[in-house]
């Protein structure tokens, strides 16, 4: 299954908050061996909004969208759903009765906005929001469905947790695990390090490698998605062997370890001191090698 999320939101546009909830699902359905094809960021614009889901529509199964669900006028992803599906929004029941308990007064200027929170296109799925006013939905529009969720972080896990995930697994009857090894290298460059790894590891759907550079260290991450954990181990214990030994002396750890712990260690176990004296670094290494436990 082939998925793309939308965030939507100008604030996300223009950089004045981060974006959590993209970061989060995109997490959980990685660990689950989803494909997560792209991640757009919409502003609070209905004609941008329906672009990106025309553009998403073409090549994902699945869009997750979240924002643009609450009750003022710049919240606009329900009705730009509705639009770009062709169906009108309806108002649904439970869903009203829902925000009653909530908000308590009819009366209030308040109710009326939040009873736009009750509309989702005709047609759809509620996906009910336990500890807010905003309702989730499911809309089919065409091979992919819609799903949107509202853009408060606390609400928007508690609904993916236990609605989304479970549809997706029951929908897909896909039962793949993604599971990961991290390689920690120093002293080779990237470019070179890649050319001997492409020796080793030849990717396609299931298996895949990337490169990061960060302050010198180049760290190798392998990806394997598969149904058998005891079999996705044992070939990725093969391939990180071939690599380590590929590789030499260049790898300094496996898994997350720093270079600086993995130093520390060496003290350590061979009880062994270290004097350092630096200039125009600010007491940096210093700060790295006494920041680790034990040292």
């Amino acid at each position: 299954m082939k998925i793309e999320l939308i965030s939507v939101g100008s604030e996300l546009v223009c950089g004045q908050i981060r974006d959590l909830n993209a970061p989060f699902a995109a997490s959980k359905l990685t660990e689950l061996g989803f494909n997560i094809v792209n991640h757009t960021i919409a502003s609070d614009n209905s004609e941008e909004l329906k672009f990106s889901l025309q553009t998403a529509s073409e090549r994902a199964d699945l869009i997750i969208i979240t924002g643009g669900l609450g009750p003022t006028q710049d919240d606009i992803t329900r009705k730009a759903v509705a639009d770009f599906c062709n169906v009108p929004l309806v108002s649904d029941e439970k869903s009203i009765n829902h925000v009653e308990n909530l908000i308590g007064n009819i009366h209030s200027k308040k109710y009326v906005n939040c009873l736009r929170q009750a509309m989702i296109p005709e047609g759809s799925i509620v996906i009910h929001n336990t500890t807010g006013t905003a309702q989730g939905f499911l809309v089919n529009f065409a091979q992919t469905n819609i799903i949107c969720l509202p853009g408060v972080h606390t609400e928007m896990v508690q609904m993916f947790e236990n609605w989304v995930i479970p549809y997706i697994l029951r929908e897909s009857g896909e039962s793949r695990k993604r599971y990961t090894r991290v390689i920690n290298t120093f002293g080779m460059s990237e470019s070179l390090l890649d050319e001997k790894v492409q020796r080793i590891i030849k990717p396609d759907n299931y298996l895949s490698y990337s490169t990061l550079v960060n302050n010198g260290i180049v760290s190798i991450r392998i990806t394997l998605c598969d149904t058998d954990e005891i079999k996705a181990g044992s070939m990725l214990d093969n391939i990180e062997e071939e690599i380590c030994i590929e590789l030499g002396v260049f790898v300094f750890s496996k898994r997350e370890e720093t270079l600086e712990t993995i130093i520390s260690k060496i003290f350590i176990e061979n009880a062994l001191t270290l004097a350092v004296a630096e200039s125009c670094t600010g007491g940096l290494v210093s700060n790295l090698l006494t920041n680790v436990q034990g040292s």
